[in-house]
């Protein structure tokens, strides 16, 4: 029995993705630094369309030797901006209003954008206690 070329071409097809998800679980040195420097974007209905990068484990080293909380804070957030926004200077981040700047902490620091967690989707719709009623 001769394989149809749709069978044929299926079979192909399976095989190149077959490949590919093996290379995409493959840990990649050389692709992890590529990421550390892609600049992300968010969009906040209040401050608008706000690009950063993830902190680096250099970072990381870095502000943990800073003592003072607020001094902290405000070294995480330039790291986080700084490469997005090449020309703020770490002294900017002083200037910037308080509202502004308690905003960016709660949006970079949250969990899914700081610790850059895949979300996974809840698939189907969830039940309900009762039973929806038609209007007459």
């Amino acid at each position: 029995m001769t394989e149809s070329p749709a069978e044929k071409g299926k079979r192909l097809f399976e095989k190149e993705e077959a490949v590919d998800i093996e290379a995409a679980n493959k840990f990649d040195p050389k692709k992890i630094l590529s990421k550390a420097d892609e600049i992300r974007k968010i969009m906040d209905p209040i401050l608008g369309e706000i690009s950063y990068t993830v902190l680096t484990t250099g970072d990381v080293f870095e502000v943990n030797k800073i003592e003072d909380k607020e001094a902290k804070a405000k070294a995480i957030l330039f790291r986080l901006l700084r490469k997005a926004y090449p020309d703020l200077k770490e002294g900017d981040i002083d200037r910037f209003p308080m509202d502004v700047t308690t905003r960016l902490l709660q949006l970079l620091m949250s969990d899914d954008i700081f610790f850059q967690t895949p979300q996974q989707l809840k698939s189907g719709s969830e039940s309900t206690a009762t039973r929806k009623q038609l209007v007459s």
